[in-house]
């Protein structure tokens, strides 16, 4: 399948937290041309969605298709190795492409622009330069350790810290402070009234862990609160993730494990997935698409 727009990756967002219904994701999904599997959250949509031809889905009719089913690993490949799963560091698209689904956000935005929860339960302007954000509670990180507004200040005072020499820096220059209310709300004070603030928040604000990122080797060993946890990165080959038990969406996710393959010949991935070898790919030749569409093999 061909990668998505931007709107195609919050509509995944959306179905995956609950926002939209199975049967309006899927009335959506259509009218994008039916690619919506293939945005950064990829791997957190096809968990929602009970696979897209891993291991345990075999060739079930379209029929079933939209009812999830717990089980099976997922095959993906992407058109090259990701730089580093460091969130604030990554700069290449492979890179979200398997992060996202290993972190979480405070917020984020659905196919209407629309903002939605994720790690805040709730957020208020008190003023136009002041936003609280209440947060979700028994989140924990895959490490063991709990999720608690330190780790939001932390987070954003990271990216804009110049020895981080992240290139989101610019995102989030606004904030003049961040303070701690309690374990469970933070509060940002802005320099300036800034419009785009929930949007940046939503662009790239994947919240991280002090003690994983401290540890050594942390732009390789991803630590975060999403639906899958990190297994290995197989240099030139391959990453891994695996089902997070402990994940703060109940029921989710379906799927046991993905593997992220890097294949940067094209005819290769299509190959691979002609042959069963592959289950998903993020981009193929625009110049096969009119033959590839026609082909009963491929979704």
């Amino acid at each position: 399948m061909p990668h998505t727009t931007q709107g195609q990756d919050r509509l995944a967002r959306a179905f995956l937290n609950g926002h939209i219904d199975r049967r309006r994701f899927l009335e959506l999904g259509a009218k994008s041309g039916g690619a919506v599997a293939g945005s950064g959250l990829l791997a957190s949509l096809l968990a929602a969605c009970g696979g897209g031809g891993g291991s345990d889905t075999g060739d079930a009719p379209a029929a079933d298709a939209a009812t999830p089913k717990a089980g099976g690993a997922l095959k993906a490949a992407l058109t090259g190795e990701p730089d580093s799963l460091d969130p604030a560091k990554s700069q290449i698209y492979t890179g979200a492409q398997v992060y996202d689904n290993v972190f979480s956000k405070l917020v984020d935005l659905d196919q209407d622009n629309a903002v939605y929860g994720v790690l805040a339960t709730k957020w208020e302007q008190k003023d136009p330069k002041t936003w609280v954000f209440t947060l979700r509670e028994g989140v924990t990180f895959h490490n063991g350790e709990p999720f608690t507004a330190d780790d939001v200040t932390y987070t954003f005072e990271r990216i804009a810290d110049p020895k981080t020499a992240s290139g989101y820096a610019p995102l989030y220059e606004v904030i003049d402070s961040i303070t701690v209310d309690s374990p469970t709300q933070v509060t940002f004070k802005l320099k300036t009234t800034f419009g785009p603030f929930l949007a940046n928040l939503a662009n790239n604000g994947e919240i991280v862990n002090r003690k994983a990122i401290e540890a050594q080797g942390s732009q390789r060993k991803p630590v975060g609160t999403g639906p899958f946890e990190f297994v290995e990165w197989v240099q030139g080959d391959h990453v891994t993730l695996k089902k997070n038990a402990k994940y703060f969406v109940k029921g989710q996710p379906f799927l046991d494990e993905i593997t992220f393959r890097f294949a940067l010949v094209d005819q290769s991935r299509i190959d691979a997935l002609r042959s069963g070898e592959l289950d998903w790919v993020d981009a193929v030749p625009l110049q096969q698409l009119p033959t590839l569409s026609k082909d009963p093999t491929f979704t």
